[in-house]
């Protein structure tokens, strides 16, 4: 109760009172704090998506979200009543609530992800030869930098254990490969600081500033992109996507970097998604980079294939990098299982 960050001020009275928030609740080691979160988690469950997707269940037992083309400030679709794309999938006592959308009989679902594509979309915008290079190599970034600390830290072993909750050992290096995807490269490609990365690692400061030289380094097109974007936007006040889409107004560095990316992916995801309706291939819904499709069970490698062939053949001029599709399938949305991948430079 001595630190600062436990507490916090009561808007009504001005008053500080102790902080219930789950940061502060998580620095308390005792089993009934553990409880209370765990608690927490399950009612926000129950009333964010059993309770709530009740009063937007139509009479056929079907959901009809609506999507929205034009209400995010990125260009990405969004969806209401429900919002699928919230449901969570990460963690793994909160599938179930996938499980509610399930395939027709003799259906099933059959989702096709464009893997990594706003690193690729970084890579195109930046034109930086070494990640070009990378993505045409199938190079894994994500493993190189998780290898790499692993050599210079040997504890980080133990704090991805410890910290966060792995079993199995033999997978504890694919987890610390998750950490550094989300928390090293990139954040830094997105424009974070050296800083505040060594924070989310719980690595030394020293550490973390020698390993984002070395980053640099290595892509020293990224860093002179996020540069030129800074410049660009304090000129005209604005970025644009790939596509030559724009976003105005009062932005932070993260969102300058942020917002032609994110952009450029949801046009290359929609886009895709155009073609193939065209096709007569109409999808059920998408999440962010993913388009969700019901088909046949006899004719998944067909239609699989037939789905890749489109969405791995956008005609953007600027597509200078190879397209991977990610396909899963499975009877219910939380119980999805991998198919295969597509590739637009082998397949």
């Amino acid at each position: 109760l001595k630190r600062d960050d436990v507490w916090v001020e009561d808007e009504r009275d001005g008053s500080r009172k102790v902080s219930t928030e789950d940061a502060v609740l998580s620095q308390i080691r005792v089993p009934v704090v553990q409880q209370i979160q765990a608690l927490r988690k399950d009612n926000k469950l129950l009333s964010t998506y059993l309770v709530g997707i009740r009063n937007v269940l139509y009479e056929d037992g079907c959901l009809y979200p609506s999507i929205n083309l034009l209400l995010t400030s990125t260009g990405r679709l969004s969806y209401q009543e429900p919002n699928m794309q919230n449901f969570p999938k990460r963690r793994a006592e909160a599938r179930f609530i996938r499980n509610i959308i399930r395939a027709r009989p003799g259906h099933v679902l059959l989702a096709a992800d464009y893997g990594q594509i706003e690193a690729r979309c970084i890579a195109m915008a930046s034109e930086d030869p070494a990640f070009i290079d990378a993505l045409w190599k199938n190079f894994d970034i994500h493993m190189y930098w998780a290898e790499e600390l692993y050599r210079r830290h040997r504890r980080i072993k133990d704090w991805v254990m410890s910290e966060l909750d792995v079993e199995d050992e033999s997978k504890w290096l694919k987890t610390l490969r998750t950490e550094m995807k989300n928390r090293w490269v990139f954040p830094l490609f997105y424009g974070s600081s050296y800083i505040s990365c060594a924070r989310a690692l719980h690595i030394p400061e020293s550490l973390s500033q020698t390993l984002a030289k070395e980053f640099w380094g290595m892509f020293t097109g990224v860093k002179r992109w996020q540069t030129k974007l800074e410049r660009f936007y304090l000129e005209r006040g604005y970025v644009e996507t790939l596509t030559g889409r724009r976003r105005r107004g009062p932005l932070d560095r993260g969102r300058v970097i942020n917002s032609p990316i994110q952009g450029a992916a949801s046009d290359i995801v929609v886009d895709a998604s155009n073609r193939l309706v065209a096709a007569g291939i109409v999808p059920l819904f998408n999440i962010h980079d993913d388009l969700t499709f019901e088909v046949p069970t006899e004719l998944v490698a067909v239609e699989s294939r037939r789905i890749a062939k489109i969405m791995c053949s956008p005609e953007f001029g600027f597509m200078s990098v190879p397209v991977v599709i990610e396909m899963e399938t499975g009877v219910r949305w939380g119980g999805m299982e991998k198919l295969r991948e597509f590739h637009s430079n082998r397949d």
